[in-house]
């Protein structure tokens, strides 16, 4: 089975930082991307901004582009953010 990570989810892992939230950054992402033969990174393309028009109901922007990314891929997002999954705009796991 392959587990999408989308590239976005990097560049919030870095703004979190930034802000001085304790969270793993983009090169720990790395590390276990490599480490995870399962585990693959999903690049940011066209069928994720129709996607990321579409998720309008979320007001955060990465939030929204997660969410896009997961209905990219027809996949489930795991989170834990209940915001998203009251969006019912993908289907969750562990919410």
């Amino acid at each position: 089975m392959e587990i999408l990570i989308p590239a976005i989810v990097a560049i919030e892992l870095t703004l979190l930082q930034e802000a001085g939230r304790r969270v793993p950054g983009a090169p720990q992402l790395e590390a276990l991307i490599g480490a995870q033969p399962a585990f693959k990174l999903q690049p940011l393309d066209l069928s994720i901004g129709l996607e990321f028009v579409l998720a309008s109901a979320l007001r955060d922007p990465f939030d929204r582009m997660i969410v896009a990314a997961a209905r990219a891929a027809d996949a489930p997002l795991v989170t834990a953010d209940a915001t998203i999954a009251a969006s019912a705009l993908v289907e969750t796991i562990w919410d």
